[in-house]
């Protein structure tokens, strides 16, 4: 904990507990830091509904951490679940509820179970899917999101250390079944790993090279934000304008970020468009003349010789047309 510097609200603290080892050991961990610095600690569980066991599980949950007098609230994803990309939404709702519950316990820090493999499991995933320096860099130890601080503790720390954890002070976990399915890409890759790691490329190794990445990350976003600061201009209005020397002089790994944050802020989208497609529209707008199009919920153009970026106007279905 000491590693991940000060947080808001410290030493008080939300975990997310699904029941499984990796979660429960943060659990058991949390509780006994918070202790020390007298702190108080919100266990959360999430019930997505979509199994019939997820209730009992997350019952046998509060029971193990009330027998420990820890804290412990489940949240339920009610209502209507989509039948496309319900794994996405899932994960969407689990977040939604966990900082709506963390708001209310007025706790603005929540601690998140992500171990060593997880950390070689999201490094490659995002090889293989030919992300940049940013998806290298895997997971964060701290990230903000929402007003929520999330910290990420364990991220050095090998899975068999946690279960041992739990053995050595005798408590039992739940086994998830989704972390066997074949579907699931993470499981694919989660295989791969002992191989790998007799080919002398451990999750440790990994996991290492995860760390430098966002030592780069730290770099290039210093550079990126004396561009921005150079040649981009944020109108009151929500537009942008950008000094086209100053975007073609930079750096190309610079120009996309710039522009990619430009995008993400005048478009009012959290997350960043794939690489590929960044990569398309840097070139086409450093050439004079360019002819206007739609990108990332913008519309690019050119004016006196500058690129202008406006949010894209969109109609609901009564055709009105929402504002900047």
């Amino acid at each position: 904990m000491a590693a991940l510097g000060d947080f808001p609200g410290r030493p008080d603290l939300a975990v997310a507990v699904s029941g499984g080892p990796d979660s429960l050991a943060l659990t058991l961990l949390a509780a006994a830091w918070v202790n020390t610095q007298a702190g108080r600690l919100l266990a959360l569980t999430v019930d997505h509904g979509l199994r019939p066991e997820a209730a009992r599980e997350a019952a046998q949950v509060k029971r193990w951490l009330a027998a420990r007098s820890i804290a412990h609230r489940t949240l339920r994803w009610r209502g209507d679940k989509p039948k496309a990309n319900l794994a996405a939404a899932a994960r969407e709702a689990r977040y939604a509820l966990l900082f709506e519950a963390c708001r209310r316990a007025r706790i603005r820090t929540l601690a998140l179970a992500h171990h060593r493999e997880d950390q070689a499991e999201t490094f490659l995933l995002r090889l293989g899917r030919g992300s940049g320096v940013d998806g290298l860099a895997a997971m964060a130890p701290r990230s903000e999101r929402e007003g929520i601080l999330l910290v990420r503790p364990l991220l050095d720390i090998p899975k068999d250390r946690l279960r041992a954890t739990l053995t050595d002070r005798g408590q039992d976990w739940i086994e998830d079944p989704s972390n066997a399915d074949p579907a699931r890409a993470r499981t694919a890759v989660r295989a791969l790993l002992p191989a790998l790691a007799a080919a002398g490329v451990a999750p440790a190794r990994i996991a290492a090279t995860a760390a430098r990445m966002r030592r780069v990350r730290a770099a290039l976003d210093h550079a990126t934000a004396e561009l921005l600061a150079a040649g981009f201009s944020f109108e009151a209005a929500g537009g942008c304008r950008i000094d086209r020397a100053r975007l073609a002089a930079a750096p190309e790994e610079i120009a996309l970020r710039a522009l990619d944050r430009a995008l993400r802020q005048v478009g009012g989208r959290d997350l960043p468009p794939r690489l590929e497609r960044l990569e398309r529209a840097l070139e086409a707008i450093l050439i004079p003349g360019f002819r206007p199009r739609t990108y990332s919920g913008c519309r690019l153009s050119e004016r006196q010789g500058s690129i202008r970026i406006e949010r894209e106007q969109r109609r609901d279905r009564h055709g009105r047309v929402a504002p900047p």
